[in-house]
């Protein structure tokens, strides 16, 4: 079982990925206090800031590997429009 002490509350789960999912947090075992069979841990609020603020900046990376770059179709979308100019005004025939 996994505990956390906040000034707030007492916020338990059975896994890890409960205790994160409860606090939107990114916690790791190293975190915790084994007690017998239980892993506890007592946060005060710029400790449980920090371990959000930990999550956000893990999923940064992911973000930008994954943004979606639209300066191709911006391109092609002009070459088209210019091409179809370009035909209409007749100066692509002699």
């Amino acid at each position: 079982m996994f505990v956390v002490i906040t000034p707030q509350r007492v916020v338990t789960s059975n896994t890890l990925r409960g205790i994160n999912k409860k606090l939107n947090s990114k916690m790791e075992l190293t975190d915790f206090k084994s007690v017998g069979t239980d892993f506890i841990v007592n946060l005060n609020d710029t400790d449980l800031d920090f371990i959000r603020d930990m999550k956000a900046m893990a999923a940064i990376p992911i973000r930008n590997l994954y943004k979606k770059d639209n300066t191709v179709l911006i391109l092609c979308i002009l070459n088209v429009l210019l091409s179809f100019i370009g035909i209409a005004s007749g100066g692509g025939t002699p």
